[in-house]
């Protein structure tokens, strides 16, 4: 074999190690041979490097986004204001028990109160008495229409009419004094001379004295109607 002869195999080997390391390349960058498209190893891309105006850009991003957020959400209404509680409205105080038609005449423990005689009272033994001279039987009433003891002393079905005239009662102590003047009659200018009612507490009910007074003076005990009571009428 000559020289020529050995240099020729030399560089066909040669190539023929170059076609197949060849050959084992390929596949790794995607390229293949003969009918099918072959593709080329392109370079790793490489991350954009970040700059500041990027960043400001991502920020201003999301605070549009928390705004956006905080405008889209309900409205709350504020919390109630608490306000103090007002105190509760007093009690009337009780009013004092009202004597009823029928009921004898008590004297309450309140000296200076009168309206428990609001009303009409007579006396069971002066209801129905004669009047002095004829046969005429009259009625006396004592009605208090003022809380303050004031009223009118009435004697009806007299000769002369129905008459009145005006009355005051007052407390002195534990006693009760009603003070009436002279009753005009409706006919004939007739009156009835005036009169005081002593009553004082008893047992169950006040006990009273009908005293009239003639010319200033009082008439004699012996005339009085004493130890009765008043009881409301009306």
């Amino acid at each position: 074999m000559t020289d020529k002869t050995i240099s020729v195999l030399g560089w066909g080997a040669l190539a023929v190690l170059l076609v197949a390391a060849g050959a084992l390349l390929l596949p790794a960058c995607g390229l293949r041979l003969g009918p099918i498209e072959m593709a080329w190893c392109a370079p790793p891309a490489r991350a954009a490097a970040a700059t500041p105006e990027g960043d400001l850009d991502d920020l201003l991003l999301q605070v549009q986004a928390l705004e956006d957020a905080l405008i889209a959400r309900p409205i709350c209404d504020p919390p109630p204001v608490r306000r103090a509680e007002a105190p509760p409205p007093l009690e009337p105080e009780p009013e004092p028990d009202r004597p009823q038609i029928g009921d004898d005449l008590v004297l309450p423990d309140n000296e200076g109160d009168l309206s428990f005689l609001q009303g009409c009272w007579e006396s069971p033994q002066n209801s129905n008495i004669i009047q002095g001279g004829t046969n005429i039987p009259i009625r006396v009433r004592y009605c208090f229409t003022g809380s303050d003891g004031s009223g009118t002393v009435e004697i009806l079905n007299s000769r002369d009419g129905d008459c009145r005239g005006p009355m005051q009662a007052r407390r002195e102590g534990d006693r009760l004094l009603i003070e009436y003047e002279r009753a005009i009659c409706e006919r004939n200018g007739a009156a009835f001379v005036p009169g005081v009612i002593e009553c004082r507490e008893g047992a169950n009910q006040a006990t009273c004295d009908l005293i009239e007074i003639r010319d200033g003076v009082r008439e004699p005990r012996s005339n009085q109607v004493r130890d009765t009571t008043l009881r409301r009428i009306d």
